[in-house]
């Protein structure tokens, strides 16, 4: 697996966004600890989103929130979903010590599908992905994608080389006690499926 920056390298596992009434949404890190607990999704009606998925993993320092996923519907048809976006707030303590001038992997997560049908097929990266993160007054935070594996059990299969995309911060203000941003990953496939994926971050640290 590509190297993170942080924490062991062991397979990134997460439970799968399902299309089916009160959907449930779980996610496990790096660690095999689960981020978050079962959280129920609004139902979908008749022409929902396909199958996707969210994986990642975080800096140790770190805790992450799941927050909910919305459903935006086709105006002229309200039964199409065609924006899918899920929501996560992280938090935790970063040491000046280490990161004045030291630019430090946050957390890391991503779109992901698979290749075929079936279980057997292998998990991928969803296509048109990209990253966006804002600028604060005491750091640069610049997103970075690295690479890694994805298995989604009863969904797809190990697949190695995948890519997630994350904001990678450098404290700039000796003095700064607190920083916090926000940020969004955004799988475009409008164009491939007429669907927008989209996950939306808020970050919140406290410097000491």
């Amino acid at each position: 697996m590509g190297a993170f920056g942080f924490g062991d390298e062991t397979d990134i596992i997460c439970a799968s966004m399902r299309e089916a009434i009160m959907e449930n949404i779980t996610k496990t890190l790096l660690s095999g600890a689960a981020i978050s607990a079962l959280a129920a999704v609004p139902a979908m009606a008749a022409g929902h989103a396909p199958n996707m998925h969210v994986a990642g993993a975080r800096n140790a320092s770190l805790n992450v929130k799941y927050l909910g996923t919305h459903y935006k519907t086709d105006i002229k048809d309200p039964k199409k979903v065609t924006h899918v976006t899920t929501s996560f707030s992280f938090t935790g303590t970063l040491h000046e010590s280490t990161a004045y001038k030291n630019a430090i992997t946050l957390w890391h997560e991503g779109w992901f599908t698979r290749t075929g049908t079936t279980s057997a097929s292998k998990c991928i990266t969803a296509p048109n992905e990209t990253a966006k993160f804002r600028k604060t007054a005491h750091a640069r935070v610049k997103p970075v994608a690295v690479t890694g594996s994805v298995s989604i059990a009863g969904f797809c299969a190990l697949n190695t080389g995948q890519t997630f995309y994350g904001p990678q911060y450098t404290l700039k203000d000796r003095n700064a006690t607190s920083d916090s941003f926000t940020g969004k990953i955004v799988a475009n496939e409008k164009k491939l499926s007429g669907y927008i994926f989209k996950i939306d971050a808020t970050t919140s640290l406290t410097i000491d």
